[in-house]
């Protein structure tokens, strides 16, 4: 188990306080999206169908990211709930999360990806798990039952691994972007994502900004559920971006982050040559990262 003392500089430099307990309605949610107006309408269907309106959230946001044809929310018009979409011009899901934060009137937001599909437990997950943190992460599990998709479950590829600090344990090391919610006036506080991280590994970095102000916390009955589709061609780049994440991270924070070789965690030839590509994907994506993505100016969320 990892310490968070020595991954990054001691933390709770402005705590913020928690009063209120968290509320369904307080919550905005965010998605940014593109180029995947069918499974983004699915996980727009999959937060409000079912639900009565006192398990609605305040709202849903969708960020579109330059999408071509771009996106529209016209199948939602009579929602019960305010949907709006929004247009993010600069690249990266950073910054459309960051347009969203913007427009967020909720207290707390959910980020969530637009190949996701909300479970009836994502939002009153949260309510269960709350502890007074700045930011919970929770669940994902896979959508289908293949061999990718078992092996990203088996590996935790979207579960933070647990750290400690001082006598706390089982802290995630950070958020993940697929399922998390975060306490807007921290996103405030921090001026959001950074978005020279438009490659990945932006859930990191801010994690690392959000701890100066509180703790992150798992929240394991939120549950989402994550289509892990594109077949192995998206399984390589996924981790070539993974590693390219890293090297991002190595160089802003000083901190060790070459990737390193993980033995699969289920028996069996083909979880080891996953493994093994897995590895050598993200070693590629850690090496061939160019100087001017690292030294790209910051651009911060504007409030």
């Amino acid at each position: 188990m990892r310490d968070l003392e020595k991954y990054t500089t001691l933390f709770e430099v402005e705590r913020i306080i928690i009063e209120d307990p968290i509320r369904i309605d307080d919550i905005s949610i965010v998605i940014p999206a593109f180029n995947n107006q069918k499974n983004l309408n699915r996980l727009i269907y999959s937060f409000l169908s079912g639900k009565n309106e006192s398990e609605l959230p305040l709202e849903i946001i969708v960020v579109d990211n330059l999408s071509n044809p771009s996106l529209n929310i016209k199948n939602f018009a009579n929602s019960k709930i305010p949907i709006h979409i929004f247009v993010c011009e600069r690249r990266g899901a950073a910054a459309a999360r960051n347009v969203g934060i913007s427009r967020a009137k909720g207290k707390w937001i959910c980020f969530c990806d637009d190949d996701c599909i909300a479970t009836p437990n994502t939002l009153n997950g949260y309510l269960i798990d709350q502890n007074g943190s700045i930011a919970y992460n929770g669940s994902v599990i896979p959508y289908k039952n293949n061999i990718l998709s078992n092996f990203y479950q088996a590996q935790g590829s979207l579960t933070p691994p647990p750290c400690k600090y001082k006598k706390l344990e089982n802290i995630p090391m950070h958020i993940v972007t697929a399922n998390s919610l975060v306490y807007k006036e921290a996103l405030c506080k921090i001026n959001g994502f950074d978005e020279s991280f438009f490659i990945a590994a932006e859930d990191v970095d801010i994690s690392i900004r959000l701890f100066k102000h509180g703790m992150i916390s798992y929240a394991p009955h939120s549950i989402i559920v994550h289509d892990f589709e594109g077949g192995m061609r998206r399984f390589i780049k996924r981790f070539v971006r993974y590693g390219s994440g890293n090297r991002h991270l190595e160089r802003k924070w000083k901190i060790e982050r070459k990737p390193k070789y993980y033995k699969p965690k289920m028996n069996g030839i083909t979880h080891q040559i996953l493994s093994y590509l897995q590895y050598y994907s993200m070693i590629i994506g850690y090496k061939i990262i160019k100087n001017e993505q690292l030294s790209k100016p910051t651009q911060k969320y504007q409030r």
